[in-house]
């Protein structure tokens, strides 16, 4: 199964709730899809490096990515977008790739909720892992 993980570029903090979450797919020998971007991007291939795991894939709009901690494979996607859309690609691109999506959201960041859209609107199951601003 190849899950896409991903979420707010503002957040750095994995909760033990999203650590087991993860630790779970790894257990499951998962295949992960991961972004480049900082925020939960990089805290979660941060986990996956320290882990040792190997299964993860980090998709990257441009020719090299901002983020690969672990040195992983790497799906460049190139583009004429800007902004927004430029970075945008490698969701979509992830989101076709994957077979369900686990999104850990500060129900602010748009990006992560366009990802959560755009997977229940693939019929692909995900699951939301709310980020407590507590």
């Amino acid at each position: 199964m190849k899950v896409f993980i991903g979420g707010s570029k503002n957040q750095t903090k994995l909760t033990e709730r999203m650590t087991q979450q993860i630790d779970a797919y790894i257990g499951g020998d998962c295949s992960i899809l991961i972004g480049d971007c900082y925020g939960i991007d990089l805290s979660v291939q941060r986990l996956l490096s320290e882990r040792g795991y190997r299964q993860v894939t980090v998709y990257c709009s441009g020719d090299v990515p901002r983020n690969n901690v672990g040195g992983w494979s790497v799906v460049a996607l190139k583009s004429d977008k800007r902004g927004y859309e430029f970075y945008r690609q490698k969701d979509i691109a992830m989101t076709a790739d994957c077979d369900c999506g686990y999104m850990i959201w500060d129900g602010v960041s748009k990006g992560t909720r366009q990802n959560i859209e755009d997977l229940e609107q693939s019929g692909k199951p995900v699951k939301v892992e709310p980020i407590d601003k507590r």
